[in-house]
């Protein structure tokens, strides 16, 4: 039920956030920043359970059908 209320904080990166997507059903959290990573959470917990990190930006990453992206 949503209550309007803060469940959890998120203290997940190094600098502000950029971007997050909401798996379809819930069960976890995409969050990603300029600090080169994104992190994978589980919201209902309020954990971090992965995190990517790439050498530079977007490297090694399937970004393919990816909007919003800009070559900064």
């Amino acid at each position: 039920m949503v209550t309007g209320e803060c469940d959890h904080f998120f203290n997940c990166h190094n600098n502000e956030v950029r971007g997050l997507n909401w798996h379809s059903d819930d069960t976890w959290l995409a969050i990603c920043s300029p600090d080169v990573t994104v992190k994978i959470w589980h919201p209902q917990m309020g954990e971090c359970f992965k995190t990517l990190r790439a050498k530079r930006p977007y490297e090694g990453m399937n970004i393919t059908g990816v909007m919003g992206l800009t070559p900064a």
